[in-house]
């Protein structure tokens, strides 16, 4: 009996070795999966510096501010238009030939010229604070596709620890069924317990190359290899603050009140315009019956009627309509940041609920589970189950962080990138 019991137990302890071992190299597969090709990962910062200079988009916006400074110069000329030449010849039997060769110039006084420069200034202020919406709403994509990342990387991980955790649980029903102890259907549980978890393993590998592809469409193209799952390290995401006027530096709201601003300067200018009045000046010199002439001259319209009466009132309704579309907006902008407040609030109480209470819980009755499993105490179901409650519970407190960094990323591009 004494010898029985040591080949026993040395089959057992050879088992056991040769279990290790294929955990292990499961393990080690799974890992090498888990782990980025490249070491020299894209971390957050990097991206963004890239998307500055290389975004479509993003160089499309600049080049309306440029234009803009163009139109502030040209506005600001005193020569608007180009000199016009005339000549005038008359041709005649009994006498001699006339001709005339005149040029004239248009000159604009400076009241128009500053009305429409400020004009042209207001426009380039319009256009700064579309590109800055532009680059608060690029930057916010490339952030959420960093989280997504990180809580791939997470599940990544969490379904690494469970398909080891499944294999170890597999391989002891293995010997269970092979020794009578238990039913083939529990080898199958296991089996196909383990291939699913294996199946969302590879179905989130294949995730990481669809953000790797969004992102370099929002880097103008730029190759992308690896993303940085540590972006916490690069950038902290903003709280959100609790004062007054939040809203006063989202640039969509800047963008409209520049916008504002360059309607009235217009109306201003087309209900005026007949107090600044354009001053025509002309110099021709001819001949006439063989006198030669010299005639300068010099035009000043009367401003007795306005003609620009349509432009005022088209200017007028549209001070209305931008106007409305500000208010319309802010009230937006204002219920979104009442949801981020109020949804922000329930998720910390949702992320502390599994840290302190769920997750500890589960964790605790999935060890007992496994334990009281390999005594033959209870049967693979009832571990499997537990397996699965843990396995949820984890997922969904990931799915939670992501969420709560998500809404913090929405904030920059509400209150404008000063409250960072």
């Amino acid at each position: 009996m004494k010898e029985y019991g040591q080949k026993t137990a040395a089959g057992q302890g050879r088992r056991r070795g040769g279990d290790r071992m294929r955990i292990i190299g499961t393990q080690i597969m799974l890992l090498l999966l888990v782990l980025p090709v490249s070491v020299q990962a894209l971390t957050l910062n990097a991206a963004l510096r890239i998307a500055r200079e290389h975004n479509q988009d993003l160089q499309m916006s600049r080049r309306e501010i440029a234009i803009g400074r163009e139109n502030f110069k040209a506005a600001g000329r005193f020569l608007q238009d180009n000199p016009v030449l005339s000549a005038d010849y008359t041709g005649k039997r009994n006498s001699k030939n006339s001709y005339t060769i005149g040029l004239d110039q248009t000159f604009e006084l400076r009241g128009q010229r500053d009305n429409r420069k400020t004009i042209a200034g207001q426009g380039i202020e319009e256009s700064r604070y579309n590109t800055r919406e532009l680059w608060l709403s690029l930057k916010n994509k490339i952030i959420r596709i960093y989280i997504e990342n990180w809580a791939l990387q997470q599940k990544l991980a969490l379904y690494k620890e469970a398909a080891g955790r499944e294999k170890t649980v597999a391989d002891y029903a293995r010997r269970r069924v092979a020794g009578g102890e238990d039913s083939p259907d529990a080898l199958a549980v296991t089996t196909m317990e383990f291939g699913r978890i294996q199946g969302i393993f590879y179905n989130l590998q294949a995730q990481r190359s669809v953000l790797k592809s969004r992102l370099s469409s929002l880097l103008g193209g730029s190759k992308v290899d690896t993303i940085d799952s540590s972006f916490k390290k690069d950038f902290t995401l903003p709280a959100l603050p609790v004062a007054p006027g939040l809203l006063q530096g989202n640039p969509a709201i800047k963008a409209l009140e520049a916008k504002i601003a360059k309607a009235r300067s217009f109306y201003r200018l087309t209900k005026k315009n007949g107090y600044f009045p354009s001053v025509q000046a002309g110099l021709s010199a001819g001949s006439d019956t063989g006198e030669r002439t010299v005639t300068a001259s010099l035009s000043i319209p009367l401003p007795l009627f306005n003609t620009r009466q349509p432009e005022a009132a088209a200017a007028f309704d549209q001070i209305q309509q931008v106007i409305g579309q500000k208010k319309s907006l802010m009230n937006r902008l204002e219920s979104r940041l009442k949801v981020i407040r109020a949804r922000l609030e329930a998720l910390k109480q949702e992320e502390l609920f599994y840290k302190k209470k769920v997750l500890p819980r589960l964790h605790g009755y999935l060890a007992r589970f496994a334990k009281r499993y390999r005594h033959g105490e209870i049967d693979i179901f009832a571990y499997d189950n537990a397996a699965r409650q843990y396995l949820e519970a984890k997922k969904n407190y990931i799915g939670i962080l992501q969420d709560i960094l998500a809404l913090k990323a929405d904030i920059p591009i509400l209150i404008g990138e000063n409250h960072e």
